[in-house]
């Protein structure tokens, strides 16, 4: 992974303001509710974090963290993403290079992501290559405020 490269440009905490996930058909799908909430983080080191979640998920019955429904446990996991790892931005390329280490979802683990990078002082747009979601390659595009 190139260190020297124009990282600095992604540096700080971005928040979501929307998203959009297109089927291939081109129809829309709320993948995280119409209110999705989210946090992207570019460290200085290298380093990255990101978790969107919908933001009208129900509570579990149970406080036990150990003791949710498997309807529960479905709900949850389908309505949230995270994963962290390293990066590296490639203005050239227009792109971001997102290496994943751990991910909510287990077959991300040591998978690289390109992210398609619009960048506008404050505003940054990612955009994904399709991916499988619901058997259909989708495209995601969120757009994110920086918040520092």
């Amino acid at each position: 992974m190139n260190l020297e490269s124009d990282n600095h440009k992604l540096v700080g905490s971005w928040f979501l303001e929307k998203y959009t996930v297109t089927k291939s058909n081109n129809h829309p799908i709320l993948l995280w509710g119409k209110h999705a909430s989210g946090l992207i983080i570019y460290l200085e080191n290298g380093h990255m974090s990101v978790q969107v979640s919908d933001a009208d998920r129900p509570n579990f019955i149970n406080d036990d963290l150990r003791a949710a429904s498997t309807e529960e446990i479905t709900r949850a996991f389908t309505g949230y993403t995270a994963y962290f790892g390293k990066y590296e931005y490639q203005e050239k390329n227009n792109c971001v290079l997102h290496f994943v280490e751990q991910s909510v979802f287990p077959n991300w683990n040591g998978v690289t992501h390109t992210r398609y990078v619009s960048l506008d002082d404050n505003k940054l747009i990612l955009r994904t290559p399709p991916i499988l979601i619901d058997g259909d390659a989708c495209e995601m595009q969120m757009f994110w405020q920086r918040i520092d």
